[in-house]
């Protein structure tokens, strides 16, 4: 009865020891056929395309934010050229009423 029990103990842990084996095995076929079709260079392109199209995504959502900073600053320069062409055409307009 015991070594009953210890060769049914020792069956299953063959088993797993071969399911083991067996998933490695795969994974180095997997591999090795990935390796052989070109598979791995395939998606190392795949995700150099993604990361381009996502910098490229990223810049046009900055580029746009970048854009209407700079519309902001041209704006508040005219404003501040105006003020400042006004005061000269009233020092101007003083300068001519003064004589």
């Amino acid at each position: 009865m015991e070594n009953q029990k210890w060769l049914e103990e020792r069956k299953e842990k063959w088993l797993e020891e071969q399911e083991e084996l067996k998933k490695a095995w795969l994974r180095e076929q997997s591999k090795k056929f990935m390796e052989e079709n070109g598979v791995n260079k395939w998606m190392e392109k795949q995700q150099e395309k993604w990361v381009e199209r996502q910098m490229e995504k990223w810049y046009r959502q900055h580029e746009e934010i970048i854009k209407e900073w700079h519309d902001k600053q041209i704006e508040k320069w005219k404003e501040l050229l105006e003020e400042k062409w006004l005061e000269k055409q009233k020092e101007i307009l003083k300068e001519i009423e003064a004589k």
